[in-house]
């Protein structure tokens, strides 16, 4: 019997392939849970909402991205877009998308793109977005 898919489970999922994918680019940015994981460069990702079955989940994910500079901010956030849509199947195919930690992407849906959102006093060059990952237990 497949396992219960725990809520969690696609932001450890997110930040272990978004850390392996900036190793492979010579990306320097960071990636955590929240700001206190931070370094100067560095990328948060958190589950804001979302539906789920014991076997499949469509989860919002929203991913601030902090930077120096906003325009540091603005070219971190694309590139973590670009690597989110990496996983997406091939459109009109049969196939699903990639396999992360375990979970199988079968869509992904963009909530709100890229806008800059300066978090604090302390860190005003944010950008953040929300996209939906679909998927299920493999």
């Amino acid at each position: 019997m497949a396992g219960i898919i725990a809520p969690g489970a696609i932001e450890a999922a997110v930040m272990a392939y978004l850390r392996e994918e900036f190793g492979v680019a010579g990306e320097t940015a960071t990636v955590g849970a929240d700001v206190a994981d931070k370094g100067t460069r560095f990328v948060t990702v958190k589950r804001v909402g979302g539906t789920a079955t014991t076997t499949r989940d469509s989860a919002q994910i929203e991913c601030g991205c902090f930077d120096a500079t906003e325009d540091g901010a603005r070219a971190l956030a694309d590139l973590v877009r670009e690597r989110l849509w990496a996983l997406k199947p091939l459109r009109g195919s049969w196939a699903v998308g990639k396999t992360i930690s375990g979970l199988t992407i079968s869509r992904i849906t963009e909530v709100a793109g890229p806008a800059h959102s300066p978090h604090s006093t302390s860190h005003p060059c944010r950008y953040r977005m929300t996209q939906q990952l679909d998927y299920r237990m493999s």
